[in-house]
């Protein structure tokens, strides 16, 4: 009922009479206000208060979700839209400020308005086009660099086997030189042999990669 809860005369009114002052039977400005009335009184200081803080916000949060289900019914409605972002911006600072001024007074209307507070950054930084124009040079002179970098590792592994097999080769050579010379041999079968494992284990570590690669393929 539409502020006639009291009304004896509606108590012994007819269905039909009664159901004109049900909410869903009144125009839509009639149960907003409805709705803002009974929200105020659950945070208002005193029956008469409807300018403090707290009423304000009770007032606010009906209107925002009221014109919350409007957009969804009417999505395009670019008027409403707008006043119901600034409508949100407005309440975020009076619950700035409340917040600021009485901490647990903030917690309180918070919890009776059902709200969640996001507290806006500390410090904050328009992004310009200057800057961003720098930050996109920055990640593509940095992909450029992994680019290269990439190209580099790749051509030394793949010379990393004929680099071992032809210090083999040479590591041979110069002992079979040294021992034939009757000089001091500075080559060992050791060094020769760990050469000769590191060359195996590089082999059947890039056949392993290849067949992997196959299977996922």
């Amino acid at each position: 009922m539409l502020g006639f809860e009291k009304s004896k005369e509606l108590e012994t009114a007819d269905a039909a009479v009664k159901s004109l002052f049900e909410l869903g039977n009144n125009p839509y400005v009639n149960t907003t206000r409805y709705h803002s009335e009974q929200l105020i009184k659950e945070v208002q200081r005193h029956p008469l208060d409807y300018g403090s803080m707290e009423a304000k916000l009770a007032r606010m949060t009906v209107f925002i979700r009221r014109y919350q289900q409007h957009m969804e019914e009417h999505p395009r409605d670019k008027k409403r839209k707008v006043i119901l972002k600034e409508m949100i911006e407005k309440r975020k600072k009076f619950l700035k400020y409340l917040r600021r001024w009485d901490y647990r007074r903030f917690e309180w209307i918070l919890e009776k308005l059902d709200l969640v507070y996001k507290p806006p950054p500390a410090e904050f930084h328009w992004i310009t086009r200057k800057e961003s124009l720098q930050k996109l040079t920055d990640i593509h002179c940095e992909k450029l660099r992994q680019e290269k970098l990439d190209e580099y590792r790749k051509t030394l592994e793949e010379q990393q086997i004929p680099f071992l097999e032809d210090a083999i080769k040479k590591m041979q050579f110069i002992r079979q030189e040294q021992i034939d010379l009757g000089i001091p041999v500075t080559v060992t079968e050791e060094d020769i042999e760990q050469n000769k494992k590191k060359l195996a284990e590089l082999k059947a570590f890039r056949e392993e990669t290849k067949a992997a690669a196959r299977k996922s393929n």
